[in-house]
């Protein structure tokens, strides 16, 4: 029988190797695509992370579907303004990626992600941002190999796949110390998948938060406005989510 001091220690011992095993991995090119530009990327619109394939602490989403879209809408039009003048970066857009679909009798196709991204008991436990979760959890995924397949046949044999996504967007308020604080925060990312192998090419993304801040005597916490949809724009969609994309120059 383990001594309570030796238990605490076993305890202790545990709870720090299981921290040290949170899987995060850096936005920017994969390695084992470095030298690799495809030819024809396939962009599809922008789409809310989906509800059904949380990974590990990801934060909790309380935008209105009306607020998502706005960030989406918002989302599209940089990522196709970073294709602009980049000789090197071929992509079609998600208006045509939807014609081609709609011509083929594809229509349903893209709405096939949320259910093939689903959770699964042989997910990664401990990936703890979108890069990591995608490469362990959905990248060997069979299913997604097939509809990635599918994608290409039917999007010009794109070799590559482009998936803006929105991982979360929260609001609210709180009191620090006598400190009113109104809030808004969002995460983004840009995932570059090879459609030959559902392997990650490249990824980009950001986390910003924009606050309001108060004294309390100065206002009540429930009257104090939350920050606008600029204040977040302005730090959110930034040329830096473009770092190592493959093929783009930076002028």
């Amino acid at each position: 029988m383990l001594r309570p001091r030796r238990l605490f220690l076993t305890a202790f011992i545990l709870l720090i190797t299981s921290c040290s095993h949170i899987e995060t991995e850096p936005y920017g090119i994969q390695k084992e695509h470095i030298a690799f530009v495809p030819a024809r990327i396939g962009v599809i619109a922008c789409r809310e992370w989906p509800y059904n394939a949380r990974y590990y602490k990801q934060p909790i989403t309380n935008f209105s579907p009306v607020e998502i879209k706005e960030i989406c809408d918002a989302l599209d039009a940089f990522v196709l303004k970073g294709f602009e003048g980049q000789p090197y970066m071929r992509g079609l857009s998600p208006k045509v990626v939807g014609t081609l679909l709609q011509r083929a009798n594809q229509d349903t196709l893209l709405s096939e992600i949320n259910e093939l991204w689903h959770q699964q008991e042989s997910d990664c436990k401990t990936c703890a941002n979108s890069v990591s979760h995608y490469k362990q959890s959905i990248a060997p995924r069979k299913e997604w190999q097939q509809w990635l397949g599918r994608f290409s046949r039917n999007v010009y044999n794109t070799d590559a796949i482009l998936v803006p996504m929105v991982l979360y967007a929260q609001k609210g308020r709180s009191d620090e110390r006598g400190l009113a604080i109104a809030y808004r925060r969002v995460g983004i990312s840009l995932l570059l998948i090879d459609t030959n192998n559902g392997r990650l090419i490249w990824a980009g993304g950001r986390d910003v938060q924009a606050n309001n801040r108060k004294l309390d005597s100065d206002t009540h916490l429930n009257t104090l406005a939350l920050p606008s949809w600029k204040q977040v724009s302005s730090r959110l969609l930034v040329k830096d989510i473009w770092t190592e994309f493959p093929g783009r120059q930076n002028y």
